[in-house]
């Protein structure tokens, strides 16, 4: 809801029904595939591990942190790198 994605719209992307969709909302699902939950949670751009347990941060959250650190031991950003050149 928060992002305006229907429960018809994530069913047909992941290839399940929107009952399925429902009852794994509800967590009545009786057998919630992993590959659907993988599917589900790429869809929404989340961290699977969010996704299962509803905790820990976004996957795009996760990807920036990784890039700032990575930038941090080669010495910034490729554009900075390139203006410290003398």
């Amino acid at each position: 809801m928060e992002r305006g994605i229907s429960v018809g719209m994530l069913a047909r992307t992941v290839g399940v029904t929107e009952s399925a969709i429902r009852q794994l909302e509800s967590g009545t699902s009786k057998s919630a595939s992993f590959s659907v939950g993988l599917k589900i949670a790429d869809y929404l751009e989340i961290d699977p591990h969010v996704l299962a347990f509803g905790e820990g941060e976004s996957l795009a959250a996760t990807v920036r942190e990784l890039r700032h650190r990575v930038e941090a031991l080669e010495g910034g950003t490729p554009a900075e790198r390139r203006r410290a050149r003398p």
